[in-house]
């Protein structure tokens, strides 16, 4: 609450490599009712079933490459 209206603060991350699941859906609900004007990003969630933004980390340099283009 206390940073949410802080200019840097250009979205929330739900964490790091904690899985998935019901817990991910809940917090982005709660993230949303809170600040609706942010997206949601979680390096877990390929699909973005839970959240608006998926972090890949350890991706092969040609898939990088893929997605640039």
């Amino acid at each position: 609450e206390r940073d949410k209206n802080h200019a840097s603060v250009i979205m929330w991350s739900l964490g790091n490599e904690a899985g998935t699941g019901c817990n991910l859906r809940d917090m982005t609900e709660w993230i949303h009712g809170r600040d609706p004007s942010r997206p949601v990003h979680y390096e877990g969630d390929y699909a973005c079933e839970y959240s608006d933004v998926c972090g890949m980390m350890y991706v092969p340099h040609d898939h990088v490459a893929e997605i640039g283009t």
